[in-house]
């Protein structure tokens, strides 16, 4: 059994289980009801990091009728220079609801890691909403475990 830690504590994980972290951190703001959305993942080996978000868009088109898309673009994080990052932002129409989100994806450095940042609300972003975007992109500092070499 090896130790993973979380904020609240720490908890035994089987040896054997790989140790992948995916897991994913849901905040809802409890005025506005948009949603923040932290999400870890592997890129599988053979893929880029581009590739991998390329293949996680692709996904999600398949499954919603796209309204509205910017390109991506890349975004640079004072506190993490360096850190390879990349935004979008896009509306589009799931179930009778339009969807709108914004995303940030980054590439832990010298690892097969990455985060995914997504904002969701169901309407349009408000002043407000896109400066606190604004803010977390300036403020996101990875901790020096997250920057690493893979061990």
């Amino acid at each position: 059994m090896k130790p993973y830690q979380i904020n609240e504590g720490t908890f035994s994980l089987p040896d054997d289980i790989g140790g992948q972290d995916s897991t994913l951190n849901i905040f809802r703001h409890s005025t506005d009801n948009t949603v923040l959305m932290v999400a870890r993942g592997a890129i599988p080996a053979g893929r880029s990091f581009e590739d991998e978000l390329e293949s996680q868009w692709a996904q999600l088109w398949a499954r919603v009728e796209r309204v509205q898309s910017t390109p991506k673009t890349r975004v640079l994080l004072p506190c993490s220079p360096g850190v390879d990052a990349w935004q979008t932002d896009c509306h589009f129409r799931q179930g009778g609801h339009i969807q709108y989100q914004r995303q940030l994806a980054l590439h832990l450095p010298h690892k097969s890691q990455m985060l995914i940042f997504t904002h969701t609300s169901q309407i349009p972003f408000t002043q407000v909403q896109n400066q606190y975007w604004q803010r977390l992109c300036e403020t996101l500092c990875l901790a020096k475990r997250a920057e690493a070499a893979h061990g």
